[in-house]
């Protein structure tokens, strides 16, 4: 499946129009999902970010900004917790200030 990001934002918003919050599932529909990384590197890439460029938390903020224009904070707030589930599974936490940056922005 091919995807860009503003499919992927329309998707989005169609899917909070239709009920739908649980996000996991929602990008599991676009083929987002774990085993398929190539997918998350064509969206960085069309977000104008290097792959490498997610170990800079300023890059990483300008990418969830730029991802979640017009979402509703019901969808901000499942993609929060989205992020902290990713890096629990991946053996981490977020760091402090990206938790204190989602708190503020999943209420926005």
């Amino acid at each position: 499946m091919e995807i860009n990001l503003q499919k992927l934002r329309e998707h989005l918003l169609k899917s909070a129009v239709d009920g739908k919050t649980n996000l996991t599932e929602i990008l599991k529909e676009m083929g987002i999902t774990p085993d398929n990384p190539d997918m998350l590197k064509e969206l960085v890439a069309q977000a104008g970010l290097n792959p490498a460029d997610l170990s800079d938390k300023g890059k990483i903020i300008e990418f969830i900004n730029s991802m979640s224009q017009n979402l509703s904070p019901e969808i901000k707030d499942s993609i929060g917790s989205l992020y902290t589930q990713l890096a629990q599974e991946m053996g981490g936490k977020l760091p402090e200030d990206l938790q204190d940056f989602l708190a503020q922005w999943k209420k926005k």
